[in-house]
C-alpha cells in the first residue's frame, strides 16, 4: 500500500454506460472469500449497502481480523464517479475519529483500481437486531445507549463531521452494552474543505430518522442538530418498538414531519417517565432551535436522568429485600422475611432459661430440648415427671415465669377434660347400647 486515494485515478465513465464504463468487467479485483485484497485475505461478507460492501478480512501483518469497506462498481446512488468520490470522502471523513464510541480507520489504499479503508472489526449486533428480537428495550438500558452515542455524536461534531444517517442499523451494541457508531457513508464536512457532493433540493438518509430539514432538500445545509434528532429518533423506537412517524411510505412520513410533533413514548408504554418524555420529545422538536444545541447536552440530561433512575431502582431493591414484613413471631415482635431466627436445633449453643418460683429461693435451670424444657439441676427444687411433661417449650418460658402450683392447678383441668371427652367418646356407645336393651326387656 504505497499511495494513498490521493494517487488513485478516477476513470471517465463512457457515453452510454451506467457511469462505470468499462472498469465493471476489467478494471477491478474480483472478491471472494477465500481471496485477498492487497494482502487482506478475505474470510467473510459482513453486509452490503447500496454504496458499498463491508467485509471480514485478516490484517496481513497482525492476522487480527478487521472490516474492509469497498465501493460497488454496479450499486446504486448515481454515477460510478459519484459514488467513488462520497467512498473517497467517508473514509477521510471516518480518518477523523478518535472516540470509544465511533470505528476506528486503521488502514486505506488501493488494489487493482478497487479503492478501500480499513477499521476495527467491532464485536457486537446492531441495534436493529436488537429491537426487532425484543419489541422494545428496557428504559434503563435506553437510556444509557443514547447517552453514550450522543457523546459519541458530539466527538463527531467537534471534528467538524456530520453523520446524516443515524439509525439502529448504523449502531452496533458490543457484549458489554456500549454502542458503537458506523457507516459515515453519507457524513458531511462542516467543515468546508470538501466541494459540495449533495446537491440542493435532494434529501438524503432512512426516512423514518431524519429530521425535518433534512427531508425537505436541505441536506447539503444541515448540522449537528440534525443528528440530535436522529438520536431523538433512535430512543424513541428503542422505547416503543416504532419510529416517532411510524414505518410505511416516504410521502406518509415526510407529511407528518411537517404538520404534526410525535406522541409522547409515554402515550405507548405508561412505564416512561415524564422526564425521559420530555428529553425525548425535545430532542425530536420540528424546529431545530427548539431541539438541543448539541449532542452533549443531550448526553448530559441523559445522564441526569440515569442517576436519577438507578437510584430509584436501588432503592425498590433495597425495601423488597429488607423492608417486606412477614407475620408476627410468637414474642410479639415483628420480623423482616430475611430475619433469620434460629430453631434450637440450628443453635450451635443451646441457650440456658432460668425460671424462678415462689417455692425456691434457688432458681431452677431447665435446658431446652426440642418442644420441653427439661431440667437440668434437681437440687434447689425437686421435678416430678409430671412438671416435665407439662412444660410445653421456649415460649412458655418466654413469656415469662409463673408460679408452679397454678400451672400444675390449670394443667389438672385440662387433664380432667380429655379424659371426659374420651370417656365419651369410646364409652358414649356402649353405655346407648346398655340402655337401648333394657328398654326393649
Amino acid at each position: 500500500m504505497d499511495g494513498g486515494f490521493e494517487t488513485l485515478e478516477i476513470r471517465q465513465p463512457q457515453q452510454g454506460s451506467d457511469g462505470v464504463g468499462e472498469a465493471r468487467a476489467n478494471e477491478f479485483a474480483q472478491v471472494r472469500v477465500g481471496g485477498k485484497i492487497d494482502g487482506y485475505q478475505v474470510v467473510g461478507a459482513l453486509a452490503e449497502g447500496g454504496m458499498g460492501a463491508v467485509f471480514r478480512v485478516r490484517d496481513r501483518e497482525t492476522t487480527d481480523e478487521l472490516a474492509l469497506k469497498a465501493p460497488l462498481p454496479g450499486g446504486r446512488g448515481g454515477s460510478y464517479t459519484h459514488r467513488l468520490r462520497r467512498f473517497l470522502r467517508e473514509a477521510r471523513l471516518t480518518g477523523r475519529m478518535d472516540h470509544e464510541g465511533v470505528a476506528r480507520v486503521r488502514s486505506e489504499g488501493h488494489c487493482d483500481g478497487l479503492p478501500y479503508f480499513t477499521v476495527d472489526l467491532v464485536d457486537g449486533i446492531p441495534l436493529s437486531e436488537r429491537i426487532y428480537d425484543e419489541g422494545v428495550l428496557p428504559v434503563l438500558e435506553s437510556v444509557r445507549l443514547i447517552e453514550h452515542c450522543a457523546r459519541a455524536a458530539h466527538h463527531i461534531h467537534e471534528k467538524g463531521v456530520v453523520h446524516r444517517d443515524l439509525k439502529p442499523a448504523n449502531i452496533l451494541v458490543r457484549p458489554d452494552g456500549t454502542p458503537v457508531i458506523i457507516d459515515f457513508g453519507l457524513a458531511r464536512d462542516a467543515t468546508g474543505i470538501d466541494p459540495r457532493i449533495t446537491q440542493s433540493g435532494i434529501w438524503l438518509g432512512t426516512p423514518a430518522y431524519i429530521c425535518p430539514e433534512q427531508a425537505t432538500g436541505e441536506a447539503s445545509r444541515v448540522d449537528g442538530r440534525a443528528d440530535v434528532y436522529s438520536l431523538g429518533a433512535v430512543l424513541y423506537e428503542c422505547l416503543t418498538g416504532l419510529p416517532p412517524h411510524g414505518v410505511g411510505r416516504t410521502k406518509t412520513i415526510f407529511k407528518a414531519l411537517r404538520e404534526k410533533d410525535a406522541r409522547p413514548p409515554s402515550a405507548l408504554r405508561p412505564e416512561v417517565p415524564a422526564e425521559l418524555d420530555r428529553i425525548c420529545l425535545k430532542a425530536l422538536a420540528r424546529d431545530k432551535d427548539a431541539r438541543y444545541a448539541t449532542a452533549m447536552e443531550l448526553a448530559d440530561d441523559l445522564q441526569d436522568l440515569l442517576i436519577e433512575l438507578e437510584r430509584s431502582a436501588l432503592e425498590n431493591t433495597m425495601v423488597s429485600d429488607q423492608v417486606e414484613l412477614g407475620c408476627q413471631s410468637d414474642d410479639g415482635v415483628a420480623r423482616g422475611w430475611n430475619d433469620k431466627v434460629l430453631l434450637p436445633t440450628e443453635q450451635d449453643e443451646v441457650p440456658t432459661v432460668v425460671v424462678t418460683t415462689p417455692r425456691a429461693e434457688a432458681p431452677l435451670a431447665l435446658r431446652s430440648e426440642g418442644p420441653a424444657l427439661v431440667p437440668v439441676t434437681a437440687e434447689a427444687q425437686p421435678t416430678t415427671a409430671r412438671s416435665g411433661r407439662r412444660s410445653s417449650g421456649s415460649n412458655r418460658a418466654k413469656s415469662g415465669a409463673r408460679p408452679k402450683a397454678a400451672g400444675r392447678c390449670r394443667t389438672s383441668k385440662r387433664e380432667l377434660a380429655d379424659l371426659a371427652a374420651r370417656y365419651l367418646a369410646f364409652g358414649g356407645p356402649t353405655v346407648a347400647a346398655v340402655l337401648g336393651l333394657l328398654l326393649l326387656l
